[in-house]
């Protein structure tokens, strides 16, 4: 049995370094490392960062990937591609607006050095116009095919949920290039004022195969799963959809029904308008329409 390893976070083959002698690193390294005999399929990988002459405030996020899987001008996710029209904003075709997922390799450190988590995974670009910046929002999920159903460590000291199925690593959103913090900052002032789910949020210095990426802010991912887990509910019971129509997991009945009842009765009368108490937490959603319009943009 031969090992091979690899320093720029691509996948060790055959054709990688022959790990015969001890590596010697003086800067912040990542290694992978694959076993492989005659006859026998490869190891499983197995990624370490090595974070040296580093002193950081806040937590770390090292992500160790296949270069390619974000930069190979075919396949990349991080990059405009073949197919991206250049020439005028906001540039479709270009490879980071498609659902791509790419396998990554995930280490979370703790500001003092300890590790959280370390896991296999899925990524994604994440966000709407947010993707078109050089530093863009990246989706983080935890799946089957890698290994890992959940991640399993408490991200957020400010709440007690302890397993996420996904989290992302947000740019800020259209805060990019300015405080890096307003959207945090707003949802952690209407969560002290009102009972509407805000996504909790820690920023984090986030390292991409060993070199410095920025910061980013750790948020939940809003999904089935955030909804049962601050509702204690079973994911498989949720209806969650976007602009009226789209949906993001279960169908529309319940609230095409919602919906063609509201347009179809008046709600000044008080039996209509309490049936409709009954399907929806009022108080809630007017907090909600309240805060929408009253944001700063």
């Amino acid at each position: 049995m031969e090992t091979y390893y690899t320093l720029d976070g691509s996948v060790p083959t055959s054709a990688s370094i022959p790990y015969t002698n001890p590596i010697h690193m003086e800067t912040t390294t990542v290694l992978r490392a694959r076993c492989f005999k005659d006859s026998y399929l490869p190891s499983k990988i197995i990624t370490q960062s090595y974070i040296i002459n580093s002193d950081f405030v806040l937590p770390v996020v090292s992500l160790v990937t296949d270069p390619g899987n974000f930069f190979d001008i075919d396949s990349g996710i991080y990059v405009f591609g073949n197919e991206a029209d250049t020439t005028e904003y906001p540039y479709w075709g270009s490879n980071f607006w498609e659902d791509w997922e790419r396998p990554i390799h995930v280490e979370f450190y703790e500001p003092d050095g300890e590790l959280g988590f370390n896991v296999d995974a899925g990524v994604k670009i994440f966000g709407s116009w947010s993707r078109l910046f050089p530093q863009k929002s990246l989706a983080i999920f935890a799946r089957g095919r890698y290994g890992y159903d959940e991640i399993n460590y408490q991200i957020f000291p400010d709440i007690s949920i302890n397993s996420f199925q996904a989290f992302v690593l947000r740019n800020s959103g259209q805060d990019w290039g300015h405080t890096f913090f307003r959207d945090a900052m707003m949802q952690s002032l209407t969560a002290e004022a009102t009972n509407v789910d805000v996504q909790a949020y820690r920023p984090a210095m986030v390292m991409l195969n060993g070199e410095i990426w920025g910061i980013h802010n750790i948020r939940e991912k809003f999904n089935e799963h955030y909804i049962a887990s601050h509702h204690d509910t079973d994911p498989e019971n949720i209806d969650l959809i976007e602009r009226d129509t789209i949906i993001v997991h279960g169908d529309l009945v319940h609230y095409q029904g919602l919906m063609d009842y509201i347009d179809e009765n008046d709600l000044v009368e008080s039996e209509n308008y309490e049936y409709i108490q009954s399907l929806i937490d009022v108080e809630n959603f007017l907090d909600y329409i309240c805060l929408l319009y009253t944001s700063p943009s």
